[in-house]
């Protein structure tokens, strides 16, 4: 029931053609891609960049986006739905080390209340933080049964889709997953410069990573961090970095 009313809001705005939150904006980026437009400007132009995120979810989104802005909308609100079911049974699969059937109900229930505000906005705005959850889950799932190659692959879509998750690779470098760590690095080289291909050119893709990955990872001064200027080192960014400052 959560699910139907959670994706009631944004599927009434693409309907009525209302501002629609950053589903309006995933959609454009990936008409953009598809048309071969630059969606991270020129360094020397000291631009904001309008799409954050990096080349390879830019590369996705021009995938999507082939489906239309109707059924992108509808795609991605589907995914939402899906990644909490995936986040729930995967957790609870990890936590216990069971058969969903055999475990208490309120495994599943009371965990998504504790946080159903912020599953809320997930919907509304749009975000990929559920899905993220649900790949990392997966990854350490498949770390416990040993698809070492699998769990360094879904580590790195989590990258390719919001950077951050990346940072799983240091705890498998820490536990000596050796094929999951060079698989992560493999995959996310994919992902990086090889998913774009049928949208850019090689020499386009690089150039992409190279300037999102100075504008976002390497942009560290007393404005902000990446392309936050002065917002970054405030409550409302709510990021780990901005919280640490």
């Amino acid at each position: 029931v959560l699910m139907v009313v959670f994706s009631a809001p944004p599927l009434y705005n693409l309907v009525m053609g209302a501002p629609n939150k950053d589903y309006s904006l995933w959609y454009q980026v990936g008409a953009a891609v598809r048309e071969g437009i630059d969606v991270y400007p020129d360094p020397d132009s000291n631009r904001l960049f309008p799409f954050m995120y990096p080349p390879s979810a830019a590369a996705l989104l021009g995938y999507v986006s082939l489906a239309g802005p109707y059924a992108t909308g509808f795609l991605l609100v589907l995914a939402h739905s899906a990644a909490w079911v995936g986040a729930v049974l995967l957790s609870v699969r990890l936590a216990t080390g069971g058969a969903a059937k055999r475990r208490n109900p309120a495994l599943y229930i009371v965990p998504s209340l504790a946080i159903i505000a912020l599953i809320h906005n997930t919907y509304l705005l749009g975000q990929p933080n559920l899905t993220l959850l649900t790949l990392l889950l997966a990854a350490f799932l498949c770390l416990q049964k040993g698809k070492d190659g699998w769990a360094g692959t879904l580590v790195a879509t989590g990258a390719a889709i919001k950077a951050f998750p990346i940072l799983a690779l240091g705890y498998l470098i820490y536990r000596r997953r050796w094929r999951a760590s060079a698989a992560t690095v493999v995959a996310l080289a994919a992902w990086l410069l090889v998913a774009p291909l049928p949208f850019r050119t090689p020499a386009q893709a690089v150039r992409d990573v190279k300037v999102w990955t100075g504008g976002m990872l390497f942009t560290y001064n007393s404005n902000g961090i990446a392309q936050r200027p002065f917002r970054s080192y405030s409550y409302k960014n709510q990021s780990i970095m901005a919280m640490a400052h």
